[in-house]
Order: C-alpha cells, then structure tokens, then sequence
C-alpha cells in the first residue's frame, strides 16, 4: 500500500514518498496522459471519468480526479491547483509543499516544483512563493472546468 511504502517518514518526507509512490503505482496500472496533439487530446473520451477509467488516459483534470481518489485511499490528501491551460495536483502546504502531475505521472517537492512547471510548459518557470499557502481549489470550480472542456471538445467537433 501507499502507506507501507512511506514507511516511518513523517511530514513533508511522508507526502512526497507517497506522492511518488502514488505516481509508480499509477503509471505500473497504465494511467497515462493522452496524445498532446489537438486531434488526441480533444476527445470526449479524454475528459469522461468513466471512459478515463475504462481506457486509463485521460487530460491532466480528469487524470487529477482519479489520482486524487486514489492518493486520499493511500493517506494522501492532494488539492488541486490551478494552473492556465494544465491542472496539476498538490500536497503539503508552504515550503513543504510539493506537485503531482498525473498527466506524466511526475511529482516534485516545492523545491524543485518551478522545474516541474519549466518541463510542463517547455519555458522557463519561476513559482510565486504563495503558490502553496492558498485555499484549495474548491470542488466546484474543478468540476466547472470540467464541464467547460467538455463543452469545448463537443463545440470543436460540430465546427
């Protein structure tokens, strides 16, 4: 399990063991991210839950929300965070906290999160120090967002 694998760590060590733990286990069960060409990643498929779950790819939100529930299951609490055009997840907060892309499947502590960020974006990153310390993405944003993409894939498709 999750926990087993964090062993007698505790605080900031602990979520970032389980974090990484989460992201081998994840990937060794074939979640991935989709294509990043716009005919791959703007299928509804990419952004239904159940076909997410079915197919084990998925955008960055929807592979969030499956990493989310299965890091909380383990003993890992992630939040999301809210980047333009990329959603990532985070644990901890302040300067214990850390990133989780499940999109890549990659994690990073807040020491090396603006790198996350540079690899993401392909371009140099530098994260505001309060990144971290906010409140977190309340549930019913994550789920608005949701619904836009889809209503941007389905738009994309009638044109």
């Amino acid at each position: 399990t999750l926990q087993s694998m964090a062993g007698d760590l505790s605080g900031a060590q602990r979520r970032e063991a389980l974090a990484s733990a989460l992201c081998s286990y994840m990937l060794h069960e074939g979640f991935a991210g989709c294509g990043r060409t716009s005919e791959a990643y703007y299928q509804a498929e990419n952004s239904l839950l159940h076909r997410v779950l079915q197919r084990r790819t998925g955008i960055p939100i929807s592979l969030a929300v499956v990493y989310r529930h299965v890091g909380l299951a383990g003993g890992l609490r992630l939040w999301g965070a809210n980047f333009p055009g990329h959603f990532l997840l985070g644990f901890g907060s302040g300067a214990e906290a850390g990133l989780l892309d499940a999109f890549t499947g990659k994690c990073a502590p807040c020491t090396e999160a603006s790198a996350l960020i540079s690899e993401i974006f392909g371009a140099p990153a530098r994260l505001d120090p309060s990144w971290s310390t906010g409140p977190s993405l309340p549930n019913i944003v994550l789920l608005r967002r949701m619904v836009l993409n889809l209503q941007n894939v389905y738009g994309m498709q009638e044109n």
